[in-house]
């Protein structure tokens, strides 16, 4: 069997069925198995058009999603080599991985996009599903063609491309597949690691689908986030790395200490139905969550106690991107605290000099084009895996430490960093440390990264910790790293060459370059689209040409990048880059009002219609009605943007629509106009007659935002108006660039409305109506957003659809 093969079979089995969920910043989108194989298979003959073959190679540099998968699944299915990149990488990494595999192309976003390639943007990939037919190729794939290149991440020494064929990925699904006896049948499971590591795309994707299970891609790694996923796609299981466990953990221990004086490891003997109701509060935070799959890292048994006493179940494995990557596994049957499992069926494990060793037909042949690196861990039909473990008894293996953090001391002895870390991380005040020694391993030094508001004394801190550690383990000097986090590999390993690198300036007391401080240029770089070089600590943010819409970007991508909730808001034309960093610094997290209420409940249509049924009668006297393009309104999900002349816009256009229509609609009104103060009283009426919800023209837009999003993703309709007020003068305003962020991100076509004579019936700042007008409501065909164009070009060619229509 070959990749193809297994991918058919699940599609066979679960056609229908729900594969992956696409978790986006605003929208939610489903798709099926059958739906993702027939997106492959319409990549297969975009590839036979742009003459790419059988063992030419496209790299994907792309954030987890079913178009992620669809790629993968098109490159299994004709045999084109994938070359899957983290995301996270600098785009100078992509061309320089792009010439040295001679790639034909880089799937990749337009915001985010290497040089000197040839590059296809995600955000036009409809058009291939748009263009091509799916059509079934002849199976020529055979169990040693390579299916990828992987390039490691890279922790101490330069990234290597770890080549693995079909029969190294087939071989390790078949054997995973086996040793579950954990319930996988049709779960959903949270996808939280990039695809591009392998732990991901084997554990989170290829052996689900066999089991027909749903996986869900969110957008934001945020842990709020993460939790509001949890409820509201009710998962129940996440695969996922040792530090993102036990960043939960200290958030739950630090919530119990906050409210009690309860001691969670207290209850370990307690019997597990006694304990789920003991900890009903925490598990229903959790959501619907049965069990933790975990890798990429060693899990500290503190932290598997921890969630075993919850009442969950976490199954630890152990492996490489070189053996695809799976060789050991805990499962109910095999299970033991402490160890990363029995070996996989089919593969051999031992132990030589200390070092982890391992055979399998899972295992890789080379690394691209590097023969000697090759040389140096397979040998003798053993791949070495650099890793120093052990054995037990009944065949449970514990991994201890990484050969190369291994430290020779001065009298002989090798000195293990990973076990003086765990005993220096079990201090309350320290959220994750490195250990190091100089030249000839006279000393041992300690670098620590302190838990936020802790208060350290360094020196009782060395006493305390010494005092733990045997005479040959003792540490010599200790140091606190200056940023908020070490720096670290896509599944959260702490890179500690960069570390080391450090370590001279931490010794002189010097200031080191913060990678915090780098990561929010950057970051205002990217979204201002400047060089990192003209952003200053004191520039202002309005002179860098940050816009409100570019502000919700910036909270966004903050969110996301130092894991808090920031509000937008409090960014004004007075914030500073060192103000914004005070702001990241001190972020506390805001809750933000929906502008949608009960009273925009679909149970409640027909009192709407009664008012718009009254309304109607009542306007007949006013106006005369023609409407034009009816032929133009769409069955589909779509947004009905209008001309805004008059108070009785939404009447006229609700008089226009057939009740088919005014059913599925939402009409945003603003805040300020419609739901502040005593004008709520107007705002009660709009919404039980025209279903009016409120949105923020000023402040809060990432929640009004997210608004529009939850009523596109029910399956209902927009109408709004994106001159933003009434015109004064019955010409149509300029457009505000708020309604091209909502094409953009809303994904739905944009149905334009033209009105023509309401002016004279009622303009602003008039009362009473004037009667026996004529009204012309003009209906414009559907308008398709390109993803690849700016918000601003978006409004401007809205605005031009809008002009057009007579």
């Amino acid at each position: 069997m070959v990749l193809a093969d297994i991918i058919k079979y699940a599609v066979s089995q679960y056609k229908n069925n729900i594969f992956i969920v696409n978790r986006g910043i605003y929208r939610r989108r489903e798709y099926s198995y059958n739906q993702i194989y027939e997106n492959a298979l319409k990549l297969c003959q975009f590839y036979k058009k742009a003459n790419i073959n059988k063992k030419d190679k496209v790299i994907i540099y792309l954030q987890n999603s079913s178009d992620y998968v669809s790629i993968l699944f098109s490159c299994a299915l004709s045999g084109v080599i994938a070359v899957p990149i983290d995301v996270n990488s600098n785009p100078e990494f992509v061309s320089l991985i792009y010439k040295k595999v001679e790639a034909k192309l880089v799937f990749c976003s337009i915001f985010r996009r290497p040089d000197k390639c040839n590059k296809f943007y995600i955000e036009k990939i409809d058009n291939i599903y748009d263009k091509f037919k799916g059509v079934e190729l002849i199976n020529n794939i055979i169990k040693n063609d390579i299916f990828e290149i992987v390039y490691t991440s890279g922790t101490t020494s330069e990234p290597k491309g770890v080549v693995l064929t079909n029969n190294n990925l087939e071989k390790n699904i078949e054997s995973v597949k086996e040793i579950v006896d954990f319930p996988m049948e049709k779960i959903k499971l949270l996808s939280i690691l990039p695809l591009s590591h392998l732990f991901e795309q084997n554990i989170g994707l290829f052996v689900p689908m066999l089991f027909g299970s749903t996986i869900i891609y969110n957008f934001s790694r945020k842990s709020s986030s993460i939790l509001e996923s949890l409820k509201e796609e009710e998962v129940e299981a996440i695969v996922t790395v040792p530090l993102f466990l036990n960043s939960v953990k200290e958030k739950i221990e630090t919530k119990i200490k906050e409210s009690s004086s309860i001691k969670i490891y207290s209850f370990i003997n307690y019997p597990l139905w006694l304990r789920k109701i003991i900890f009903y509060k925490i598990r229903k935070a959790l959501g619907n969550i049965k069990f933790f799959i975990s890798g990429g890292a060693a899990l500290d048994i503190e932290t598997e106690k921890f969630w075993k006493i919850l009442g969950y179940e976490v199954f630890q494995g152990y492996g490489l991107t070189e053996t695809s990557p799976v060789l050991t596994c805990n499962n109910f049957k095999n299970y033991k605290g402490g160890t990363v499992g029995k070996p996989v069926p089919r593969v051999k494990i031992e132990i030589i000099n200390n070092e982890i060793v391992a055979q399998g037909e899972n295992v890789f042949s080379g690394y691209y084009e590097n023969a000697e690196e090759t040389k140096k861990v397979l040998r003798n039909n053993w791949f070495y895996t650099g890793d120093i473990g052990e054995l037990d008894k009944e065949g449970f293996l514990k991994i201890t430490g990484r050969k190369k953090n291994m430290i020779l001391s001065s009298s002989g002895l090798n000195i293990y960093p990973e076990d003086i870390e765990k005993v220096i991380n079990s201090f309350e005040d320290i959220k994750d440390s490195v250990v190091l020694g100089n030249e000839n391993g006279e000393k041992l030094i300690a670098i620590i990264l302190v838990k936020e508001n802790s208060k350290i004394a360094l020196k009782e801190l060395l006493k305390n910790i010494n005092s733990k550690l045997s005479s040959s383990q003792y540490i010599n000097s200790i140091y606190i790293w200056p940023e908020i986090d070490f720096p670290r590999t896509p599944t959260r390993k702490i890179i500690r060459r960069k570390v080391e690198e450090h370590l001279p300036y931490l010794m002189k007391g010097k200031e080191i370059k913060k990678t915090s401080e780098d990561i929010l240029i950057n970051l205002l770089s990217e979204i201002c689209e400047l060089s990192t070089s003209k952003i200053k600590e004191n520039e202002l943010l309005s002179h860098l040409g940050l816009d409100s819409l570019k502000r919700i970007e910036l909270a966004i991508k903050i969110e996301d990048t130092f894991n808090i909730d920031f509000n937008e808001d409090d960014i004004n034309e007075k914030t500073r880059v060192k103000d914004l960093r005070e702001l990241i610094k001190n972020a506390t997290s805001v809750k933000e009002s929906s502008g949608i209420n009960f009273l925009n409940s679909p149970k409640l249509f027909p009192i709407r219609l009664l008012f718009q049924s009254f309304s109607n009668l009542l306007s007949l006297p006013l106006y005369s009605l023609i409407v034009r393009g009816k032929e133009n309104l769409i069955y589909e999900q779509c947004i009905f943007i209008a001309n805004h002349t008059s108070m009785m816009d939404t009447q006229c256009i609700f008089r226009a629509l057939p009740v088919t229509q005014r059913k599925k609609i939402f009409t945003a009104g603003a805040k300020d106009t419609f739901f502040t103060g005593w004008k709520n009283i107007s705002g009660f009426f709009a919404r039980l007659s025209f279903n009016v919800f409120a949105f923020s023209r000023d402040s809060q837009i990432k929640q009004s935002l997210k608004d529009f999003g939850n009523i596109i993703n029910k399956g209902y309709n927009i109408l709004i108006y994106p001159e933003g007020t009434r015109s004064i003068t019955g010409k149509m305003n300029p457009f505000k660039n708020g309604i091209g962020l909502l094409a953009l991100h809303m994904d739905v076509p944009i149905i334009p409305i033209k009105i023509e004579g309401l002016y004279d019936v009622l303009p602003k700042g008039k009362i009473f109506p004037k009667f026996l007008n004529k009204v012309e409501v003009v209906i414009g065909n559907p308008i398709e957003i390109d993803k690849t164009k700016s918000v601003i070009e978006i409004t401007k060619m809205l605005e031009d659809e809008m002009r057009k229509l007579e």
